[in-house]
């Protein structure tokens, strides 16, 4: 028997069922009884079979009094227009499979949970544990045991996994106010170490071999656009260490920093993957074919394992941290999070003759009001060419541009100011 609290969710007043077809033909045998698959009835109950819906679960699909509450998002696509019931007109059935696959896929981390099995269930978070000064190896020890050993809070361990894990995992208020922000601040100072002095190194290595066959032009372009972006990124971390981790200390001290305050930080929180993403693209198309392609696979190799680690340092300080501080700044407040990002279409087309254009005007240093009137066009063409551009190229700052440009040939390195 499916659960009342889920049975719920997916039936009307009178509690006959209104799920989608697509949906019922998982949780129903051939003649459309229901029939729960034993995988993901095992999750939701015990060992006698009664439901017993895992906490974080029901956080998801529940308000604040525990009644059932679908997230406006999810009940969009299973709602019609006046969302009064569950029904297929509401969204597709490939958005519908995108939510199922989701859900499935979210593995569900706990402090009695052996390490060694969460490790398992993402390798990746090897990298939390170095972090955080957890060596191996585990035994048969759990996430709390081991925890407790390094003198860390355990939900907070699990909390930073969690959010590392999982991009579109928003904390509760609850989880928020219960977790040890000093646990918070240390991985992020050993994440900014790991980054300045291993993981950009071994990209500074690897770029230095792939670039020695270019000509002298082409070795200059490309290593000042990665010295650029490694500044950047210098500055960045060196602002956090000197301002944010010392405000969030003395705030736990009851000390209030004079006009600074983590919506300060949140408003200048640059977009560091915005070059990294650009310096990818480059090396992948873009390079001369004199250059060792063993040694740009490796290169790309480093490039995307920083691109998914920072982008998974940015989700904890946007997920955890801020909102953290935040109930920390104003007690009686609720958090903020940060609206989930749009997937950008991944198509890449070649450049049309005019966008080819725009690009050189761009690499040149124009404006767009000067590109508009060099080329006789409106402002508003210019901004939609540039939004081709950067779809096509997959490149989004005006210095990766100006490196596209000069390895496609498109314009000459001694015209660029």
């Amino acid at each position: 028997m499916v659960p009342s609290e889920i049975w719920a969710i997916f039936s009307d007043e009178d509690g006959e069922s209104v799920i989608p077809s697509e949906i019922w033909a998982i949780f129903s045998d051939e003649g459309g009884e229901t029939g729960v698959p034993s995988e993901i009835w095992a999750i939701f109950s015990d060992e006698d079979g009664e439901s017993v819906i895992p906490s974080e679960i029901w956080a998801i699909f529940s308000d604040e009094g525990g009644e059932t509450g679908v997230l406006s998002e999810i009940w969009a696509i299973f709602s019609d227009g006046h969302a009064g019931r569950v029904a297929g007109h509401g969204g597709t059935s490939g958005e519908i499979e995108k939510i199922l696959l989701h859900l499935w896929d979210m593995t569900i981390f706990t402090p009695e949970m052996k390490m060694a099995d969460l490790i398992e269930a993402n390798y990746h978070l090897l990298a939390v544990l170095s972090r955080l000064g957890i060596e191996g190896g585990f035994g048969e020890r759990n996430v709390r045991e081991i925890c407790e050993k390094n003198h860390l809070d355990p939900d907070t361990f699990i909390l930073i996994c969690s959010v590392y894990s999982n991009k579109d995992y928003v904390p509760s208020e609850d989880i928020l106010r219960d977790g040890h922000i000093d646990d918070i601040l240390r991985y992020l100072h050993q994440s900014h170490d790991y980054y300045t002095n291993n993981a950009l190194v071994l990209i500074a290595s690897s770029i230095e071999s792939l670039i020695k066959p270019c000509t002298e032009a082409q070795r200059k372009v490309i290593w000042k656009f990665f010295s650029d972006y490694k500044a950047e990124l210098d500055k960045h971390f060196e602002y956090e260490e000197g301002e944010v981790i010392p405000y969030v200390q003395n705030l736990l001290l009851g000390k209030r920093t004079p006009g600074f305050s983590i919506d300060r930080f949140e408003e200048n929180h640059s977009n560091i993957e915005e070059k990294i993403s650009d310096l990818k693209s480059l090396i992948l198309k873009s390079m001369p074919s004199v250059c060792d392609d063993r040694l740009r696979v490796q290169l790309l190799n480093y490039i995307y394992a920083l691109e998914n680690d920072l982008d998974r340092h940015t989700n904890i300080e946007d997920n955890i941290l801020v909102p953290m501080v935040r109930l920390i700044e104003n007690p009686g407040s609720r958090p903020k999070h940060p609206l989930t990002n749009t997937v950008e279409d991944d198509e890449r087309d070649e450049l049309s003759d005019r966008e080819k254009e725009i690009l050189v005007s761009v690499a040149q240093g124009l404006l767009n009001k000067e590109i508009a009137d060099k080329h006789n066009i409106s402002i508003n063409t210019v901004i939609t060419h540039r939004k081709n551009i950067t779809r096509k190229t997959g490149i989004k700052t005006v210095a990766g541009l100006t490196v596209y440009a000069i390895l496609n040939n498109l314009v000459d390195i001694n015209s660029i100011k």
